[in-house]
């Protein structure tokens, strides 16, 4: 389950790097729609990142990684 956990963060944050690199810009395209277009990927991308950060912390704030005995 530990290593489930693991994949899924790590896809998370691949989802978050994507969002990162992703500009959607069309010529013809409205000014007000595209921004407000991105703002909401700024949001959803802002609340993504969060989710990954949190995700790797444990409740005293130190890294909750573990690999072997050790704890990051």
């Amino acid at each position: 389950m530990y290593a489930l956990a693991l994949v899924l963060v790590f896809l998370l944050a691949v989802l978050v790097e994507g969002l990162s690199h992703c500009t959607v810009n069309n010529p013809g395209s409205n000014g007000v729609a595209s921004g407000f277009f991105q703002t909401g990927m700024y949001a959803v991308r802002a609340g993504l990142a969060y989710m990954v950060s949190t995700s790797m912390k444990d409740e005293h704030g130190y890294g909750s990684v573990e690999i072997g005995k050790t704890s990051f």
